[in-house]
C-alpha cells in the first residue's frame, strides 16, 4: 500500500467503487480526517488541505492535535519472550528498552529478514560454469560436535537455501 504523507501526518489513497472516486483517511491519529478526490494529484491536494484544515481547527479550539507517533510502543511478548529478551539484554549490558530498539531496527531495516540470514552476494560455482546468485535467504547449517567442534569458529558451516 503506498501511503501519502505531509507534515508528517501519514494517508491512504484508496478507490471508492461506490463513490466512483477517490478516497482516503488520515492514520495513526484519534480523529476522523477524510479525504477524496476525482484524480490522484486532486486526493494529494485533498489530503494536504484536510491535514492543514485540521491543524487550524486544533489551534481555534485550543486542541494539542493529535501527533502520528509519541515514539512509546506498548507491546505484549509473553512471559517466555520477555524472559528471553532481559536475559540477553542484560547479557549485552543493555537495557531491556535498547535491545528491543535494536532488534526492531535490524528487523525493519532488512525488510522482516533476519540480517544473518541476507548474504548480498552468494556465488555457486560448478565445474562447467561460474553463476552469482544475488540476494538470496539462506540459514547456516549448525554444526554438531563430530562436525569440527565449535562451529563458526572452527571451519565454514554448510548453507542451505530456503
Amino acid at each position: 500500500m503506498s501511503l501519502l504523507e505531509y507534515k508528517g501526518y501519514y494517508g491512504t489513497a484508496e478507490t471508492s467503487v461506490e463513490d466512483e472516486c477517490l478516497a482516503g483517511s488520515v492514520l495513526h491519529v484519534r480523529d476522523k480526517i477524510v479525504y477524496f478526490g476525482e484524480t490522484f494529484p486532486e486526493l494529494r491536494e485533498n489530503f494536504h488541505k484536510a491535514v492543514d484544515d485540521y491543524l487550524e481547527f486544533c489551534n481555534e479550539v485550543g486542541k494539542d492535535p493529535d501527533k502520528p507517533f509519541s515514539g512509546t510502543l506498548n507491546i505484549r511478548l509473553g512471559k517466555e519472550l520477555h524472559r528471553e529478551v532481559a536475559i540477553k539484554a542484560r547479557a549485552k549490558d543493555v537495557s531491556i528498552n535498547e535491545y528491543v530498539v535494536r532488534a526492531c531496527s535490524d528487523y525493519v531495516k532488512h525488510d522482516g529478514v533476519h540480517k544473518s540470514h541476507v548474504f548480498n552476494h552468494i556465488y555457486n560455482f560448478d565445474t562447467e560454469k561460474r553463476s552469482q546468485v544475488e540476494n538470496r535467504v539462506i540459514e547456516p547449517k549448525k554444526l554438531t560436535s563430530d562436525q569440527g567442534g565449535s562451529g563458526w569458529k572452527s571451519q565454514k558451516p554448510e548453507l542451505k537455501v530456503l
